[in-house]
């Protein structure tokens, strides 16, 4: 950065951003590194070109590559194919890329598989990925800053809310006194047995005769 020209005090903003307390190598999750990695990247468009190229080619990545250790097999984030709406034994198959493993080997693959499957849902309340949050948990969704910005137990919390949260049913309705919940009746007010009509049928009333 010294050869680009770059200011001292904007090239220790830089270095803070990468490898500060809260820098690029210490994020907590994915969200928070893919947020400050584009942050950087911005940042350094605007102090050097030939510098953000550079991190954007080979820092980023080397630095993901430490950050996240190995790659497990089968890891989702590879790419959504049709299969992966298949049965969970072909997933388990794919992680393990069709080789025979020791029986042993089945609770590594099934908990890297589900960390897999938690990653994805956190980057739905954010946005991103290949997921998105359904219409009824549309409130959990967050901006990716608000993410960052969020102590590790708040995102905990938040995470917690979405996987416990149930919709209200709404097939079904509550007493006027709040005790009771039942199945609403597809039609109000209608008394059993009483038939459905258009008009309204004429009825004729005989007048009573005089003895």
């Amino acid at each position: 950065m010294i050869d680009d020209g770059i200011d001292k005090k904007d090239r220790e903003s830089v270095l803070d951003s990468i490898f500060g307390n809260q820098g690029l190598v210490h994020s907590d999750d994915d969200i928070c590194f893919e947020v400050k990695c584009e942050q950087i990247q911005e940042r350094t468009k605007e102090l050097s070109a030939s510098f953000h190229r550079y991190f954007a080619n080979r820092v980023a990545r080397t630095i993901r590559e430490l950050w996240e250790g190995p790659t497990p097999p089968g890891y989702f984030d590879q790419g959504w194919t049709n299969n992966n709406s298949e049965s969970l034994n072909h997933v388990l198959k794919s992680a393990i890329n069709w080789q025979s493993k020791p029986l042993l080997d089945l609770i590594v693959t099934i908990q890297e598989i589900v960390t897999a499957q938690f990653k994805d849902l956190q980057r739905a309340l954010v946005s991103r990925g290949q997921y998105r949050v359904a219409d009824s948990h549309k409130h959990f969704e967050i901006t990716a800053t608000s993410w960052v910005n969020k102590t590790v137990p708040e995102r905990e919390r938040l995470t917690k809310r979405f996987k416990s949260y149930i919709p209200p049913d709404k097939r079904v309705i509550t007493s006027t006194d709040g005790r009771m919940n039942v199945i609403k009746p597809r039609a109000l007010g209608k008394k059993i047995g009483q038939r459905k009509r258009k008009i309204n049928e004429r009825t004729t009333t005989f007048k009573k005769k005089k003895d």
